[in-house]
Order: structure tokens, then C-alpha cells, then sequence
């Protein structure tokens, strides 16, 4: 396959977050809003919320969409829902959310924005903060005007 081939099927919306690899599912209480996509963290109160803290740890949780309810990757979950989450293993690529402002081309790594979002870890405060790599970017971009789905690899 030439590469204007993937360049161009990778730039399509996304119909749904997983998009190869392994992963294994769970399905969890929302504390808040959840959006498809987001990097979510359990709470003490056994409910997902959206990760956060900003280049910090995370279990690799993934919301996904609620495809066995008909509902698409642009379907949020609100709170006191039944999230459905991936916990993908190294190597699964996924759409995940990118947070708005960010630029990253292929290979960069990705940490947690600290609002359920990923962003370049080179765009961190300070580089002290970059506890975790996330995932790496499967495919370029750059400044999003919004919160955007974008397909990474997890590590």
C-alpha cells in the first residue's frame, strides 16, 4: 500500500476508537462526562473519570464508544452511566482524544493533557512533569482547533 493510500484513509472520521491490536474490556460507573476516546482513571469511589493529571501515571483505561447501545464515538457518556473502557496492551492502536492547540507529527510521544486528552510531551511545562508516555503518534497533525480524535499507538 502506497503511503498517499493510508494518508489518506488515516485523515477519515473515525467510526470507532479501537483500530487494531489487543485490548481487553470493562465496563465502569461514570463519576462525570465521559467522551469516547478520553484517557479516563478509577476514582476511590469505584466510578472512571477523565485522567488527571498532566504528564502523570495512568492506567492505560480507554472510554470506547457504547456500540452494543447504537451510540458512535461521538456519543458522550454522562455521569452514573455504564462507560465502556479498553485496556488496551502495547502496540493496540486506538483513536484517542487529542487536546485542542496541539501539533505532533508521526513518532512523537504522547502524554497525559490531565483533562482525558493526550498531548506532545515536548508542549509539557516542564519536562519533570513527563512521568508516563502514553502512546505514540500514528499520524501528523497540526493545531487543532478542537478536541479531535487521532489514531496512536499505545506503549
Amino acid at each position: 500500500i502506497d503511503s498517499l493510500h493510508l494518508k489518506g484513509r488515516r485523515k477519515m472520521a473515525y467510526r470507532t476508537i479501537h483500530s487494531k491490536g489487543d485490548y481487553r474490556t470493562e465496563e465502569v460507573a461514570a463519576a462525570g462526562t465521559i467522551t469516547p476516546g478520553m484517557l479516563c482513571e478509577m476514582t476511590s469511589a469505584a466510578t472512571v473519570q477523565a485522567h488527571s493529571t498532566e504528564g502523570g501515571r495512568a492506567e492505560r483505561l480507554v472510554a470506547m464508544e457504547d456500540a452494543l447501545q447504537g451510540r458512535a464515538v461521538s456519543t458522550n457518556y454522562s455521569a452514573s452511566e455504564i462507560v465502556t473502557l479498553g485496556l488496551p496492551v502495547p502496540g493496540t492502536e486506538m483513536a484517542m482524544l487529542i487536546a485542542s492547540g496541539e501539533s505532533a507529527n508521526i513518532g512523537d510521544e504522547l502524554v497525559s493533557a490531565g483533562d482525558g486528552t493526550l498531548k506532545n510531551a515536548s508542549n509539557l511545562a516542564s519536562a519533570s512533569m513527563n512521568e508516563q508516555v502514553i502512546a505514540i503518534a500514528v499520524e501528523s497533525f497540526t493545531t487543532l482547533s478542537e478536541n479531535t480524535l487521532k489514531l496512536v499507538r499505545i506503549v
